[in-house]
């Protein structure tokens, strides 16, 4: 009986450890998933009913892939929302190729981590939307922000939402274009 409760603790041991051990991949696609539910409620917090939210878009144009986390199509226009969950500050210009994430670790001790510039990623897959669309004969333009769903983001840029309230402003108030019901239906017969 005593061997029985030891090889059960030892295997409780075992997963236990299994668990903790997890790689920085696996936090990261987690801290990727919490993130993107995040930005769920606050985008759905401000839709109107005529606002079609779409997410994880998956497209492939000229040899290239990206997944947009969300994508907003309403008559003023189509929306790429590119959503990152860091925590601690981030620091960088709207040019850099790289951003600073500074932390505090467990130990009370700060520590610097470089992190590609979200930015970027966003300009590219602005191009790569715009892309595929004109390719099923759909040339609009094309809105982009990077969501920082901890609002932890000093950088100053069109391309950044520092506050949700801007949120409803963007979608609702600013008009490059104005779509019809036609255009709408195909740009989302395409997407889906």
């Amino acid at each position: 009986m005593q061997i029985i409760v030891i090889i059960f603790f030892v295997i409780i041991l075992f997963i236990f450890l299994l668990l903790s051990l997890s790689s920085d991949e696996d936090q990261k696609r987690i801290a990727g998933k919490e993130g993107e539910l995040q930005a769920k409620k606050i985008l759905n917090h401000y839709l109107n009913e005529n606002d079609l939210l779409l997410n994880n878009v998956n497209i492939s144009i000229h040899g290239r892939n990206t997944e947009l986390d969300y994508v907003v199509i309403n008559n003023n226009g189509i929306f790429i929302f590119e959503v990152k969950n860091f925590s601690g500050k981030l620091v960088g210009n709207e040019d850099d190729q790289y951003w600073n994430k500074y932390k505090i670790s467990r130990g009370n001790k700060e520590y610097i981590k470089e992190i590609r510039n979200p930015i970027k990623q966003l300009k590219r897959e602005i191009y790569l939307l715009k892309e595929y669309l004109k390719y099923y004969g759909v040339d609009l333009w094309i809105e982009g922000y990077v969501l920082f769903v901890n609002m932890n983001s000093p950088v100053e840029s069109e391309y950044t939402v520092n506050d949700k309230s801007e949120i409803d402003d963007i979608l609702h108030l600013r008009r490059n274009q104005v779509l019809t019901k036609n255009q709408i239906e195909k740009i989302i017969s395409i997407l889906k």
